[in-house]
């Protein structure tokens, strides 16, 4: 896929990983696909990933930290966690955060909150209103991220994108299909700036439409003169059709029309 490209599963159902075009020869997603068979594992006990969906080449359990190939082999002795895993010939310093070299700050974030007020999800909410943070399989924060009674979206860091634009009640159906997919990978693109060729495609991807809960918005007009549907991944499946002659659409809907002031005469 032009821009970017995503890890799925067997079925081809799209898991964690994304990575520029220009890397795809580096992905191999074996991590990623690993993590679906773990899922009832709690977040820091699993194997760690790297953002493209791969293997870290360090890992920690609770006892031991060791170094793994690509394809999962272990390459070279385990350390005891207890000691400096500088010592570790994969060793990298962004595997954890400042004052924990093991767990990053989105994990630590978790483990602390899980152990301070409990491990059961209600409790957060209705007791304490407070919610540990939900890290994905690299241990940065996920991207949909839940605090009292909304649900918005982050980056990798935890940074919080425009929370009046891009936020939903926490039990609503934005909320159940949230992905944040448009505002995470809009900024994948701009932050590769140049190393991206400035494709027609790419830059189409640029300026697409993020809906309230992140998710790209179903119908998209770029240009002032045509309208077109995408699918989740941001994808155009419908043919283009005149701004004049959106409704025809299948995925039209009224409200819409107000994230397209710019583009669109008539409104």
């Amino acid at each position: 896929m032009p821009g970017r490209c995503h890890c799925v599963d067997k079925n081809g159902t799209r898991i964690f990983g994304t990575a520029l075009h220009s890397e795809a020869d580096e992905m191999h997603c074996n991590c990623s696909r690993l993590q679906a068979l773990s899922m009832a594992v709690a977040p820091e006990g699993r194997l760690r990933c790297t953002a493209n969906g791969n293997l870290s080449p360090l890992q920690c359990s609770d006892t031991h930290c060791y170094c793994l190939t690509p394809d999962g082999r272990l390459d070279g002795p385990p350390i005891p966690i207890k000691e400096p895993i500088q010592r570790l010939k994969c060793f990298n310093a962004n595997f954890g955060h400042a004052g924990n070299p093991v767990l990053t700050r989105c994990l630590h974030e978790r483990k602390e909150a899980v152990q301070r007020f409990g491990k059961k999800q209600g409790a957060f909410i209705t007791e304490l209103n407070h919610d540990p943070p939900t890290c994905d399989p690299d241990g940065s924060y996920a991207p949909r991220q839940c605090k009292g009674n909304k649900c918005y979206c982050v980056s990798p860091s935890g940074k919080e994108y425009d929370m009046e634009k891009y936020s939903v009640p926490r039990y609503s159906k934005e909320a159940e299909e949230m992905t944040c997919n448009c505002l995470r990978e809009q900024q994948l693109l701009w932050d590769a700036g140049p190393s991206v060729a400035s494709s027609m495609l790419v830059t189409t991807f640029r300026l697409q439409r993020c809906a309230r809960n992140g998710n790209y918005l179903p119908m998209q007009c770029t240009t002032p003169s045509s309208c077109r549907c995408v699918d989740s991944d941001g994808y155009q499946n419908s043919p283009d059709v005149m701004a004049w002659e959106r409704k025809r659409l299948k995925c039209y809907k009224e409200e819409y029309d107000q994230y397209f002031r710019d583009e669109i005469e008539d409104l």
